[in-house]
């Protein structure tokens, strides 16, 4: 069912959290859901409303927004990043007093700027910044920090070892991604091969680079794979996964899903694992595209999104 929201008529960017989602919508941001915990940054009531209602105006206009499980964050024009929701894992980038685990009002995150993007997943947050380098606050899970070292959840901004020439960051469930002119560099849980290398799960390092990606445009991670966009030498976007292995072992199994985007039953068929980036066809072509020797799979392609 396709719901319109009446009030948010220029909405530029969408996020969507646990039970919460926010948009920009001229430079202001509206956020609708569930309340509690501050996520919608003006009431910590546990309640929820389908209507959007408006933060307070920023002193900068609002560039972009990144949803986590219960806490958002928006980058504005200045370079600042500001965060409202809670705070269990320190995602908000602050230590609030003992007792508090979250905060109502969006307010910076101290000592940080000059950010050029954000992405949030679950209880972390991450921003490159104008040098090209990526910062990470919060949670700790599976290495998401980057720091190289399994640990404790941080409030300071700590740069993830070994990413260079950042220019776009994008979060999995476990893990995040950079892409830039250091191709795609990524961090966190590797369970699924998420990050292309095949390792042992919940192992925290630096990031990694996925072999025999070139010219990423854009990327977008989910559950257990990762998508990235690449710009060819014939002027096209093209689009490759890095989807579920294990421990580097490829694997298969059948999973339920709906071929092409056309409406019907969903059929049963068989999927490989890999840790190589497969690559699909042209953004905005349908056609069939070889997953793997004798596996095939529809596809419907305009892009991508974290």
């Amino acid at each position: 069912m396709r719901v319109t929201l009446p009030t948010i008529a220029l909405a530029s960017q969408l996020c969507a959290g646990e039970a919460h989602a926010c948009a920009v919508n001229g430079g202001e941001i509206w956020c609708w859901g569930l309340s509690d915990n501050g996520r919608l940054g003006v009431t910590a009531a546990e309640r929820a409303t389908a209507t959007p209602v408006q933060l307070p105006t920023f002193s900068s206009p609002v560039q972009s927004i990144t949803c986590g499980a219960q806490h958002t964050c928006a980058r504005l024009d200045d370079g600042t990043v500001h965060c409202w929701g809670a705070n269990n894992f320190r995602q908000l980038g602050v230590t609030l007093p003992a007792g508090v685990n979250s905060r109502v009002g969006a307010e910076a995150v101290p000592g940080l700027g000059a950010v050029t993007a954000i992405a949030a997943r679950l209880y972390t947050t991450c921003a490159v910044r104008i040098d090209g380098s990526v910062v990470c606050w919060g949670a700790n899970l599976a290495g998401k920090l980057g720091t190289g070292a399994g640990g404790e959840a941080s409030a300071t901004p700590t740069a993830v070892a070994g990413v260079t020439g950042a220019a776009g960051i994008a979060a999995g469930s476990l893990h995040f991604c950079a892409w830039g002119t250091g191709g795609v560099q990524c961090w966190g849980d590797d369970n699924e091969a998420q990050l292309g290398q095949g390792m042992a799960a919940m192992a925290p390092r630096g990031a990694v680079v996925v072999a025999g990606v070139r010219g990423p445009v854009g990327v977008a991670g989910g559950l257990g794979h990762t998508c990235v966009s690449v710009h060819s030498e014939v002027s096209h976007t093209s689009t490759s996964c890095v989807v579920s292995a294990t421990k580097g072992t490829t694997k298969r199994r059948s999973m339920r899903s709906r071929v092409g985007a056309s409406p019907g039953a969903p059929g049963t068929r068989t999927v490989a694992m890999t840790e190589s980036p497969t690559r699909l066809p042209p953004s905005g072509s349908r056609g069939e595209t070889v997953m793997s020797p004798g596996i095939r799979l529809n596809t419907v392609g305009r892009g991508l999104s974290a």
